[in-house]
């Protein structure tokens, strides 16, 4: 999905540009990108729903998206998460600053 993304990114980047190149009001190149993010941010939380923090199986399945569609690493992840919580704190105080996980 990264990839995606970024691919977006710059294509609005060189279509803005051709356009400014063109004759065109930066400012209102950039409040049109705006309102365009706006309204796909607006789309996706419509389309979104709560992952369950306590159901590994819906941890997994987001995980193994951003695990790069692999499952085992989608259940190390979330095997992770489980362990450090919702906030990724774990309950465990050590003198490290570092406080990996263990799976």
């Amino acid at each position: 999905m990264r990839v995606g993304l970024v691919n977006l990114a710059e294509a609005i980047y060189k279509q803005g540009l051709k356009m400014i190149a063109g004759g065109a009001d930066p400012m209102s190149i950039s409040r049109g990108i705006h309102k365009g993010c706006e309204a796909v941010t607006e789309s996706i939380k419509k389309m979104s729903s709560p992952v369950n923090e306590k159901e590994k199986k819906e941890i997994a399945q987001v995980a193994t998206i951003a695990g790069n569609n692999d499952p085992s690493i989608g259940a190390v992840l979330a095997d992770a998460f489980i362990k450090v919580g919702k906030n990724g704190v774990t309950p465990n105080l050590t003198r490290c600053c570092i406080n990996p996980v263990s799976v």
